[in-house]
């Protein structure tokens, strides 16, 4: 009997160790289930808002540009990996072949930065360094992207560290290159006369500050049960004190 009753706060105990280390977060994240951390970012182009758990962009065929971040000290990040859910879903009539998902790196201003595309058109993804407003191509040519076209989000990943610069899509090796034209710079995300949408977007590096956890959106359902297992746990506890006296 006494084991029936200890059972049920072994459960409990595995769950709250699982659910914490859900919830312990490393890195920045925006999980955009909070309209309020649009707040965090700056709109160079378009319209942006933060709806149904994504962030949501509208962009005009103009400067190639969308948001970038102002966090705290990131316009000073060296080293780091970002990873995004992005998808392209409609041309807004004057994208043409330049229909595109945007990652931007190492930004400096809308004039100096990394550029990448993945090309919802042409099927394939770009990089590129902006310098003073030229382009030059430094990723040996554009490379073909698995999967696209389609409407499905893709996972991009871009990882820096000095001059290194890897870029993955959906796990795939899609660039492998050195570059010195940039060492610092915040992160920003944009598009090309369509409309775009980007989801689950990390940043990790050793100067990087971690997510504060909050109890909202994505990790609403897991505070819940860890408080419920946690109060169920005292309880128990309680019972089997009182049990034993």
């Amino acid at each position: 009997m006494c084991m029936s009753k200890r059972f049920p706060v072994i459960m409990c105990v595995l769950l709250t160790t699982i659910l914490m280390s859900m919830v312990q977060v490393q890195a920045l994240l925006y999980n955009f289930e909070n309209p309020d951390q649009l707040n965090d970012f700056v709109i160079d182009e378009g319209d942006w808002v933060i709806k149904d758990g994504v962030l949501e962009g509208r962009l005009p065929a103009g400067e190639y540009l969308g948001l970038h971040l102002e966090y705290p000290g990131s316009k000073i990040w060296t080293d780091y990996v970002v990873e995004v859910e992005g998808t392209w879903l409609e041309d807004l009539g004057s994208a043409g072949e330049s229909a595109q998902v945007e990652i931007y790196f190492r930004y400096v201003d809308a004039q100096n930065r990394y550029f990448l595309d993945a090309n919802y058109v042409l099927s394939n993804s770009g990089l590129y360094a902006q310098v003073a407003g030229a382009w030059p191509d430094i990723g040996g040519g554009r490379q073909p992207v698995p999967g696209i076209p389609d409407e499905e989000k893709h996972l991009y990943t871009i990882e820096l560290e000095g001059e290194s610069i890897k870029v993955y899509v959906d796990g795939n090796v899609m660039f492998d290159i050195t570059d010195a034209n940039f060492s610092e710079g915040t992160i920003g995300l944009g598009g090309y006369g369509s409309l775009v949408q980007f989801d689950n977007l990390r940043i990790d590096g050793e100067d990087i500050p971690a997510s504060a956890v909050e109890a909202h959106g994505k990790l609403a359902t897991s505070w819940g049960s860890l408080k419920s297992c946690q109060t169920y746990s005292v309880q128990q506890s309680a019972f089997s004190n009182q049990q034993v006296k």
